[in-house]
């Protein structure tokens, strides 16, 4: 369904997504972390790598769905 400006229910979900992953790697990068380990450090690499994977999905998803319409 498209409404009045163009974009369709999955457009508006996807730009939700894609600014609530943002969202949270900005926060990530506001709240200082002491990491004393190399377990600490591992578990925060996985921590931002899942978002930014995450975010890159979102991104990738919306060329593809721009390109094929």
């Amino acid at each position: 369904m498209t409404s009045d400006s163009g974009l369709t229910s999955q457009d508006s979900d996807d730009a939700r997504d894609i600014q609530e992953v943002l969202n949270e790697l900005r926060q990530m990068q506001q709240t200082p972390r002491l990491v004393t380990s190399p377990e600490e450090l591992e578990a925060l690499e996985r921590e931002i790598r899942q978002r930014t994977d995450r975010l890159g999905s979102l991104l990738l998803d919306c060329c593809i769905l721009v390109n094929t319409e």
